[in-house]
């Protein structure tokens, strides 16, 4: 049995056509969901029970991870995504490392008493609890905080009920991704940000390597396969910023040789533990 791969190319990134281009240089089929069929999936394409991996957006992964038998499609277990979750095992290479959790009517409420304790030259840094991405984390200057938690702000989608990590602002000089399964491995690696420019190169900082091989130490993993996000701040420290799912995380300069391989393999793997449990597989 082959997996086949799902791919949503919604942002024309190059990361995107490399992946599809090595999905079928190593001889799996590829399906690409993008303006030209309207993101839809047709009929037929998929077959219930095959082994499918699916690349591309939260929302549209959470559409046919409704819709379709097929499995493992990916690996985003929720839960396991929120900061509020993952926090307590890594506090000591956090970037975030002085926080506060509260809700959204919370930060609002208390605003004053925020940036009285956490914020910088009136700067707060602040970022969804959760892994779906209700807005980006950032800095919010206190003169644009009320606009940005408004119904008018298209940046942020989050109620008053969601929760936010509200933290102390640190400035960023650069950003790498690591591809990480849940038996300590790094799989591939990719600088995506330096000096505030989207820099897409195969390779990291060495120290900024070694914290990722401490964070995998510490023996918690949120899926069988993640992303793994270091940043360095300006005085040259490096930190863990957040874990990210897999399924829908860029994998911008990142080797896709190694991606594809490593993933269809666990794929495989999961594919068979489960039809075997059920007594389905053929």
């Amino acid at each position: 049995m082959k997996v086949k791969w799902l791919i949503e190319n919604f942002t024309g990134d190059n990361g995107y056509e490399d992946l599809i281009a090595e999905v079928r240089n190593q001889g799996m089929e590829c399906i690409v969901l993008d303006i030209r069929n309207h993101f839809t999936l047709r009929d037929g394409l998929i077959e219930p029970n095959e082994c499918v991996v699916f690349q591309g957006s939260i929302q549209l992964f959470k559409k046919l991870r409704s819709e379709l038998f097929a499995y493992p499609l990916g690996w985003m277990s929720d839960d396991n995504y929120l900061c509020s979750r993952y926090y307590p095992h890594f506090q000591k290479f956090l970037f975030n490392d002085l926080h506060v959790f509260t809700s959204v009517a919370g930060l609002k409420h208390n605003k004053w008493w925020f940036y009285a304790h956490l914020g910088k030259e009136a700067l707060l840094h602040i970022r969804p609890d959760g892994g779906d991405k209700l807005f980006s984390g950032q800095l919010i200057d206190l003169q644009d905080f009320d606009r940005f938690f408004s119904a008018d702000d298209v940046r942020c989608s989050a109620k008053d009920t969601d929760f936010v990590v509200v933290s102390t602002p640190k400035n960023i000089r650069g950003e790498w991704r690591f591809i990480c399964t849940n038996k300590g491995e790094i799989v591939a690696v990719s600088t995506y940000m330096y000096h505030g420019k989207r820099t897409y190169i195969p390779s990291a900082p060495t120290r900024a390597t070694e914290l990722c091989q401490e964070i995998l130490k510490v023996g918690w993993y949120p899926d069988p396969i993640f992303t793994v996000d270091i940043c360095e701040d300006n005085d040259g420290n490096f930190w863990m910023m957040e874990f990210n799912s897999f399924t829908s995380a860029g994998t911008y300069g990142a080797n896709k040789k190694s991606i594809v391989e490593k993933v269809s393999q666990i794929a495989l793997e999961e594919h068979t533990k489960k039809f075997k449990n059920h007594g389905e597989y053929l």
